[in-house]
């Protein structure tokens, strides 16, 4: 309360609760709080600073693991491109990005959507 539901800190608890509420399977609970923190962190430090990229990160992973294939893929897809715009291409968190979004482009069948991906 003492710094409000949109101030920084607020939202790095929020990234971390939700995490923990996830790693704890209250799905529906760490959802919440994963959208939460990115639309705070997007609305104050924009689509491509670290923090953002790192909760869009969690946010596309957990939507991935539990069944939403097809938003994860967008935010993926989105979050790589922040990644791609702030470290560049060799960085950890864009290679990461990256894997994930090649692993759900498999899983779906999108051979063809993998293959520029990967000769980039």
């Amino acid at each position: 309360k003492m710094y409000g539901s949109e101030h920084l800190d607020t939202l790095r608890a929020v990234n971390n609760l939700a995490v923990y509420l996830d790693n704890a399977g209250k799905k529906e609970e760490a959802l919440s709080l994963y959208r939460w923190a990115t639309t705070g962190r997007q609305k104050l430090l924009g689509d491509n600073h670290p923090h953002t990229l790192d909760s869009k990160y969690n946010l596309a992973s957990f939507l991935w693991y539990n069944g939403h294939a097809e938003e994860a893929k967008q935010v993926f897809i989105d979050t790589r491109k922040g990644c791609i715009d702030c470290f560049g291409w060799q960085h950890h968190g864009t290679l990461e990005c990256t894997e994930r979004l090649l692993e759900i482009l498999e899983a779906s069948g999108d051979y063809e959507a993998s293959v520029p991906i990967c000769e980039e």
